[in-house]
C-alpha cells in the first residue's frame, strides 16, 4: 500500500492507498465518484486529457538533459482543481516541474447524476525526446 507522502507542492500531498478513498487527506470530505460497491472511481489518463480545460505541459528544468515519464496521481475536486496529488514514479529532477505542471490543469466537473463530484485521476508526463 501506497501510504507515505511522496511529494508537497503547494497543495497537500495525496496520502491514500490508490484503492481507498475513505478518507480525505486535505481536509474534509469530498462527493467522491464510487462504484456500486463504494470505492473511489479512478480516472485514466485518456479521459482526464479529454475533460480538461487547461493542461499545461511541464517546464523542463534549463540546466538538465534528462528524460523520462512522470506518473502523477491527482484528486479533482467537483470544481475541476487539482488539490492534492503524488508523484509515483519518475527521475527526481523532473518531478517539481511535473508537480507544477498537475497543479494547473483544470477540469469541467466529473458529474454523477447531475452532481458535480471529486474524482481521482492520473496523469502522466513524458520530457525529452
Amino acid at each position: 500500500m501506497l501510504l507515505k507522502v511522496l511529494l508537497m507542492v503547494g497543495v497537500c500531498a495525496l496520502a491514500q492507498p490508490r484503492d481507498s478513498g475513505s478518507e480525505w487527506p486535505c481536509g474534509g470530505r469530498p462527493d467522491l465518484l464510487t462504484d456500486k460497491g463504494g470505492a473511489p472511481v479512478w480516472i485514466d489518463f485518456r479521459e482526464l486529457k479529454q475533460h480538461a480545460i487547461n493542461a499545461p505541459l511541464p517546464k523542463i528544468p534549463a540546466p538538465f538533459r534528462i528524460s523520462g515519464r512522470i506518473e502523477v496521481d491527482v484528486l479533482i475536486d467537483s470544481d475541476g482543481i487539482v488539490r492534492c496529488l503524488r508523484i509515483l514514479a519518475g527521475h527526481p529532477s523532473l518531478r517539481l516541474a511535473a508537480a507544477q505542471a498537475a497543479t494547473r490543469w483544470t477540469f469541467h466537473p466529473f458529474v454523477s447524476g447531475k452532481n458535480p463530484v471529486a474524482v481521482f485521476g492520473h496523469i502522466e508526463f513524458t520530457f525529452g525526446d
